[in-house]
C-alpha cells in the first residue's frame, strides 16, 4: 500500500476518547449502553422485529422493489434510517448481519431486492461457470447500472411519502439522519448515491444518479476502476462523509480482467478531502464483508472489526456521537486490529 495510515495523534485524542465516554448526559441509559459498546463490537441494548411484507411499485420503470426492515423493539426510539444495497446475486435477505447488528443499537435497517442482478440470475444446477456467466452479463447490463441508483432514490421517496404513515413505522424514523451502504455491486450502487459515476452518467444518460437527502456512505468491497479509465473523473463529486472497506485478499470473483485489490482504494485516493474514511484488514477477502461463501469461513476478529466501524462511522454522522468522531480522530482503530488493520482518513 502506498498510503500512509493513520497515525498516533497523542494523549490527547485518547483522553478525549475515554472523556466522551464518560461524561454524563440526557440520553437514556440504554443510549449510553448502546454508545459504549460501539467500540468492542457487541450487539446493542434492542432486540429487533422485522417487516417482511412490503413490495414497492415504480409504475415509471414498471419495476417492483422487494424490502425487509429490520427495526428495533423499543418504544418512543426515534431512530437514523440506513439503506442496504446488496451486491450482484444477493437479495433483500443477503448481508442481513448488517441489519441486525444495527437494529440492536438504534437503527431502522431497510434492505431491496435490485430484481436484474439479484438472486434469480442463479441456478445451482446450472453449474459454477454458468452461473458466473450470468453474472457478468448482469454487470455489463446497462439498465442495472441505472436502475440500482434509481432503486434507492424510489426507496426514500416512499420511505418520506408513505412509511411514515406506516402503522409500524410511523414516529420512529428520524428522516433527516439517513445513510446508505452496500456490498460489491450495492457499493458501486452507494457511491452512485454519494455523487460517484456523475461525469459518466451525464455523458450517456444526461443526468446523474446522486441524491441529497442521505448524510453518509459506506462502500464495502467497492469495484476497482477500470483499465484505461480515470478514476479523478468518477469519484470527484462524493463531497459527503464517506467510507470505504476493503482487504489484502479482496480479488474480483467476476469481473475479466481480473483487478487487484488495491485497485479498490481509488474509490478513497480519488474523492475529495474532507470526511473521507478507508479500512484495509489484512487477509480479508471479497466476502468477509458479506455472508462468506462455502470454504472460506469469516474470520470472527475482521467481522469484530467491521462491526466495530461500521457503527461507529454512522454514529458520527447520523447521531453526532462525540465518542465515535473521537474514536476516528485517534489510533484506536488500528490498536484494535493488532497489525492486521489500517485506517485512512482524510
Amino acid at each position: 500500500m502506498k498510503l500512509a495510515p493513520i497515525r498516533t495523534r497523542g494523549f490527547i485524542f485518547t483522553a478525549l476518547f475515554f472523556l466522551a465516554l464518560l461524561l454524563p448526559s440526557i440520553q437514556t441509559s440504554n443510549s449510553i449502553a448502546a454508545e459504549k459498546e460501539a467500540f468492542d463490537g457487541a450487539d446493542g441494548p434492542y432486540q429487533y422485529e422485522i417487516i417482511d411484507d412490503i413490495t414497492l411499485t415504480d409504475p415509471a420503470r414498471n419495476r417492483q422493489i422487494p424490502l425487509r426492515i429490520y427495526y428495533p423493539k423499543a418504544t418512543g426510539l426515534l431512530s437514523p434510517v440506513l439503506l442496504v444495497s446488496h451486491g450482484i446475486g444477493g437479495s433483500r435477505a443477503t448481508g442481513n448481519w448488517v441489519g441486525k447488528y444495527m437494529a440492536s443499537h438504534g437503527y431502522i435497517c431497510v434492505f431491496m431486492t435490485h430484481y436484474g442482478s439479484d438472486t434469480s440470475l442463479l441456478d445451482l444446477s446450472a453449474g459454477l461457470q454458468e452461473n458466473i456467466k450470468r453474472l457478468q452479463e448482469s454487470l455489463k447490463n446497462p439498465l442495472n447500472t441505472i436502475n440500482r441508483p434509481q432503486d434507492i432514490i424510489q426507496v426514500i421517496d416512499w420511505l418520506e411519502q408513505t412509511g411514515i404513515s406506516h402503522p409500524i413505522l410511523k414516529g420512529r424514523m428520524d428522516l433527516k439522519n439517513t445513510g446508505l451502504t452496500g456490498h460489491s455491486f450495492g457499493a458501486f450502487t452507494t457511491l452512485a448515491v454519494a455523487g460517484g459515476y456523475a461525469e459518466a452518467s451525464r455523458k450517456q444518460y444526461g443526468k446523474t444518479f446522486s441524491d441529497p437527502r442521505p448524510k453518509a456512505f459506506l462502500g464495502m468491497s467497492p469495484p476497482g476502476t477500470s483499465p484505461g479509465v480515470d478514476p479523478g473523473t468518477i469519484f470527484n463529486e462524493i463531497t459527503r462523509p464517506t467510507m470505504i472497506m476493503t482487504g489484502s485478499n479482496d480479488l474480483d470473483p467476476i469481473v475479466k480482467p481480473p483487478r487487484t485489490a488495491e485497485s479498490r482504494m481509488d474509490a478513497y485516493k480519488y474523492m475529495p478531502s474532507g470526511d473521507k474514511y478507508a479500512l484495509w484488514i489484512e487477509g480479508a477477502y471479497h466476502h468477509t464483508f458479506g455472508d462468506g461463501r462455502p470454504g472460506q469461513t469469516i474470520d470472527p476478529f475482521a467481522r469484530k472489526i467491521t462491526r466495530i466501524v461500521l457503527l461507529a462511522f454512522f454514529d458520527a454522522y447520523l447521531k453526532n456521537s462525540e465518542a465515535a468522531k473521537a474514536l476516528f480522530k485517534s489510533d484506536l482503530v488500528e490498536k484494535l486490529g493488532e497489525s492486521k488493520v489500517k485506517f485512512f482518513q482524510k
